[in-house]
């Protein structure tokens, strides 16, 4: 599978109940999305990543508005690790003078600026915005069920860049579908709900 076909794949897949997939539609949000989200792919396949970080799944602030993993509005604007500066082609569908943070994001960032030479490819477990029935303004974990529908994404992926050769789970979830897949992979704690510090020093030890 080509990385285009991956993301007319991705484009193409009806979520779960209560979950929403960033790519799906033809506004000019989702066009913004699927743009952002192909620059990246192309960047990380220039770059041979050699660790995959797998998330939980998008969350509404950040890659439910960005189209990347772990990013936020302001991570794109601002430029992180030298990839989303202003002369990517990344773009925000908001207010660049006040974009929109997210603290899982930054924290992400914060940690890959100080501690990484190389980029690491990002994803989720489960590619969809899970959100609470009814709120989509919310944030929720995937299911069992929404993270097997996962799974294939997360198998291609690695297809996609086989110069990957670690995998890290950040946080339960990913942790679990990385295992019910037989996955080979580290873990680090998830940096949301007071997990910052141990996320910073698994992080820290993975990239020494």
């Amino acid at each position: 599978m080509s990385v285009d076909k991956f993301l007319v794949r991705l484009r193409r897949t009806k979520p779960a109940v209560n979950s929403i997939n960033p790519w799906r539609g033809r506004s000019a949000a989702v066009r913004l999305r699927q743009a952002n989200l192909a620059y990246y792919f192309g960047v990380m396949g220039e770059r041979a990543p050699t660790v995959l970080l797998v998330g939980e799944a998008p969350g509404y602030r950040g890659c439910g508005q960005t189209g990347i993993p772990f990013t936020s509005e302001r991570i794109l604007v601002q430029g992180s690790a030298g990839l989303f500066g202003s002369n990517s082609s990344c773009q925000i569908s908001g207010d660049r003078a006040r974009p929109v943070s997210e603290a899982s994001a930054t924290i992400v960032w914060d940690v890959l600026q100080q501690q990484c030479h190389t980029l690491p490819l990002i994803w989720n477990a489960y590619p969809f915005h899970p959100h609470r029935p009814g709120d989509p303004h919310s944030n929720r974990p995937p299911t069992i069920v929404e993270l097997e529908m996962g799974a294939v994404f997360l198998q291609n992926l690695l297809n996609l860049f086989p110069s990957v050769k670690q995998v890290v789970a950040v946080g339960n979830r990913a942790d679990e579908s990385l295992n019910r897949q037989g996955i080979d992979h580290l873990k680090v704690r998830h940096p949301s709900h007071g997990g910052k510090k141990d996320f910073v020093a698994g992080l820290e030890e993975i990239f020494k």
